[in-house]
């Protein structure tokens, strides 16, 4: 048989036929598909001549879907300059199934800081300060969007000590 009369099938086990190209004359031909649904497919290539002797070949092939962005918030609002700060992030779900996990990142008044994990410490922060997180989700594949939230810091205000009242008797 010629290239161009041998039948070519493409075939996904979750989404059936996908694609039938026909070869040129030195059969060879490329494609570009982007409609399988997400997670591990078996992609079989079948070739078939003219009395429908045929050939296959399979690959697996994983169509990953990124995670959404995640809700992010801070902990505590308001927040003073002698208050641990907490990020938690939720929300993210990832279409193919992957377990959505998170990266930190801190900033301290626009400016990147070291500060990669759930908290930062009250001693790292004053009063009059913007920090800023930025979570991403990750799949284990892929990031996806990122989420965000800010905090200013305010001062706590005046403390008292001791309380003293004198003199000790009063009239």
């Amino acid at each position: 048989d010629l290239p161009t009369d041998v039948s070519l099938s493409f075939v996904s086990d979750l989404d059936g036929e996908f694609y039938t190209p026909v070869a040129n004359s030195l059969g060879e031909f490329n494609f570009g598909y982007s409609n399988l649904s997400a997670g591990f497919h078996t992609v079989t290539a079948t070739a078939t001549n003219t009395i429908g002797l045929s050939s296959s070949e399979s690959i697996t092939i994983h169509i990953n879907t990124l995670p959404t962005s995640p809700l992010v918030t801070i902990s505590p609002l308001p927040a003073y300059y002698n208050d641990d700060l907490t990020v938690t992030a939720s929300g993210s779900t990832d279409d193919d199934g992957d377990a959505v996990g998170y990266s930190y990142q801190w900033y301290k008044d626009g400016s990147t800081t070291t500060y990669t994990s759930l908290t930062i410490p009250a001693s790292a922060t004053s009063d009059g300060e913007t920090w800023r997180v930025e979570v991403v989700p990750h799949d284990g594949f892929n990031d996806g969007e990122m989420g965000e939230a800010s905090v200013y810091i305010f001062d706590s205000g005046p403390a008292v000590y001791n309380i003293m009242i004198s003199p000790s008797v009063a009239v």
